[in-house]
């Protein structure tokens, strides 16, 4: 809870949070047949689909809280591999490469 709260408290995280659970839902909706935008916008869950549309909204908002959190690692604590320029020596990549 402490690492959410860390990262959730700097505005731009949150609104890359938002951003990316909307952006997540929207097509992932579209897709399992619960959004359709012709003719006209309509919502459709049929009886006992629930627990696919309860799926879609968390697999959603889980990406929505994830890569946000991606992000700071690599943006503001260095991760290795990540361009930030913290860690170990060598900067990461795959196991027994070269470098």
């Amino acid at each position: 809870m402490r690492a959410l709260s860390l990262v959730f408290s700097d505005r731009r995280y949150a609104a890359m949070g938002a951003g990316v659970g909307a952006a997540m839902a929207v097509p992932l909706l579209a897709l399992s047949g619960f959004v359709f935008f012709e003719p006209q916008l309509v919502w459709n869950v049929y009886p006992g689909e629930e627990g696919r549309l309860v799926l879609v909204l968390a697999l959603s908002a889980l990406s929505g809280i994830v890569i946000p959190m991606n992000a700071y690692r690599a943006l503001e604590l260095g991760a290795p591999g990540c361009g930030g320029g913290g860690g170990r020596k060598g900067g990461g990549g795959r196991a027994g490469a070269a470098g």
